[in-house]
């Protein structure tokens, strides 16, 4: 059940402040692990140990209000989660990429015919309408296949037996009816309250350059140190309660579909009828000593 974006943000920050105000040095090991999951985001080998570890972080926090650091790289445990996230990602920023290069490569024609009208001005407008519709619809493609594909990492970790194609099969399934608009909204509440703290900062500095003078520009950006301290505090608290409503919405939505090939079917058959027969001998044994135990035969 879908309880849209406002409620799953709300739900999202409380949890991640409970998590948090644990313990003073809870504020300090989330840092650390953010700063430790965007670099290793850099990093091709622990990209995708990386993005697994920050849906374990919020299933942490969000289960057990705890931040556990070392806990949330478990996935690096396990080979087959490793693998099966760098390929499902890699996947994914290669359809996403294909797409884009698809739409840029029908947009260029009609620039091109744009530059061949004889009149100047009449064709560079043209262009720029064109091109101009060519960058809308690449946004909203790569915004689309973004939101569809968003569970994956969500589904490794609840599913890590999974493959690629199962896992990429489950996002689209959890996505295709519900959960696109909230996913968005929930991203869309945590940038604007972050860019209200950037808007303060920079019109603090603006105000100071504009009144030019030392003593308004010194007050202006001691003004603006206290709104990035401000920020700095509640970052922690935003970041990890966006990954919580984004994993809270998952768990409300969540579709694990099963794409089995023909041999794991014929072995998932074969598993039933073994396990058929020995419930059958089992039944059989006891029969048997029952038999045993009230035949007066002897």
């Amino acid at each position: 059940m879908n309880r849209g974006c406002f409620a799953y943000y709300k739900e999202g920050i409380s949890a991640a402040f409970a998590s948090l105000k644990k313990s003073k040095i809870n504020y300090f090991k989330y840092y650390l692990f953010m700063l430790a999951s965007f670099l290793g985001s850099l990093l091709f080998i622990t990209s995708p140990i990386c993005s697994l570890a920050k849906v374990k972080m919020a299933k942490f926090a969000m289960d057990e209000k705890e931040i556990k650091v070392f806990d949330s790289f478990q996935p690096a445990n396990s080979p087959k989660m490793w693998y099966t996230s760098l390929l499902t990602n890699s996947i994914r920023y290669i359809l996403i990429l294909s797409g884009v290069v698809l739409i840029f490569l029908c947009v260029i024609p009609f620039c091109l015919i744009s530059m061949g009208i004889p009149n100047r001005s009449v064709g560079v407008v043209f262009m720029v309408f064109f091109a101009y519709i060519g960058l809308f619809v690449i946004e909203i493609f790569v915004l689309i296949a973004t939101l569809y594909l968003s569970p994956v990492n969500y589904v490794i970790i609840m599913r890590p037996e999974m493959n690629v194609t199962d896992v990429l099969h489950s996002s689209m399934a959890t996505m295709k009816k519900t959960g696109k608009l909230t996913l968005f909204g929930i991203a869309l509440i945590n940038n604007i309250v972050i860019g209200i703290f950037a808007f303060f900062v920079s019109l603090f500095i603006l105000i100071g350059i504009l009144m030019n003078h030392p003593a308004v520009l010194v007050i202006m950006i001691i003004f603006s140190v206290f709104v990035l301290f401000a920020l700095l505090l509640v970052l922690p608290i935003l970041n990890l309660g966006t990954h919580i409503a984004e994993v809270s919405l998952y768990e409300d939505i969540a579709e694990f579909e099963s794409k089995s090939t023909p041999a794991a079917q014929q072995s998932e058959h074969t598993s039933v009828q073994e396990q058929a027969r020995n419930q059958e001998e089992k039944e059989l044994t006891t029969d048997e000593l029952l038999a045993s135990l009230f035949d007066e035969s002897e």
